[in-house]
């Protein structure tokens, strides 16, 4: 009898460019999220200059996530972005000292 199961291979690449999107819409949400910030429509720091360059950056640098994750499926690629979202995460809370509230919904939310 011929087995006409897909491979575990073939399972596993169908899934990954719907891994893709997913990961992509993500970084979209949270750019939009960080461009509110960088344009002042939601409010997080005292300054609003440091609030707009904060903003804008970190919303580019989750747009340029976005086009690398739906131009690229590399395992490097995957391996950098998880390492840029610790240190991100990492420095969220470090700072958590340095804020008031120390934690915000969103903030946590985002992470």
């Amino acid at each position: 009898m011929l087995d006409t199961r897909p491979s575990t291979t073939a399972v596993v690449r169908d899934r990954r460019p719907v891994i893709r999107r997913a990961a992509a819409g993500v970084a979209v949400l949270i750019a939009l999220i960080y461009f509110m910030i960088g344009f002042q429509l939601v409010s997080v720091l005292e300054d609003a200059t440091d609030q707009t360059t904060f903003g804008l950056i970190a919303g580019g640098a989750f747009v340029i996530g976005t086009a690398l994750i739906l131009a690229f499926d590399r395992r490097l690629l995957w391996a950098l972005g998880a390492a840029a979202q610790v240190m991100i995460i990492y420095t969220y809370f470090n700072l958590a000292d340095q804020r008031v509230p120390d934690y915000e919904f969103w903030g946590v939310l985002i992470r």
